[in-house]
């Protein structure tokens, strides 16, 4: 097959387009910065309730989302409520 035939496929690798690259390690620096600061906000939420997750008065209403939404997220970063109480 010759370069200039249609039908050739071209796996691309990141190697291969250094601007890609650089735009998927910056995606990724910013995903985790997200994570940082929504892990400080959910320790915040907790420390002023407590440790109370859920209720009117509780982390989840404070943050505006779900009780089970914010379980699911503490479980996903290893925050145990138990610990602000």
């Amino acid at each position: 097959m010759s370069d200039d035939d249609p039908k050739q496929i071209r796996i691309l690798t990141l190697d291969d387009h250094p601007l890609l690259r650089q735009g998927i390690a910056a995606i990724i620096a910013d995903e985790a910065d997200m994570t940082i600061e929504r892990q400080e906000e959910i320790v915040r939420a907790l420390t002023e309730c407590k440790g109370r997750v859920g209720g009117d008065d509780g982390a989840a209403a404070r943050l505006g989302i779900n009780r089970t939404t914010l379980l699911s997220r503490m479980k996903k970063l290893s925050i145990n409520a138990r610990q602000f109480s």
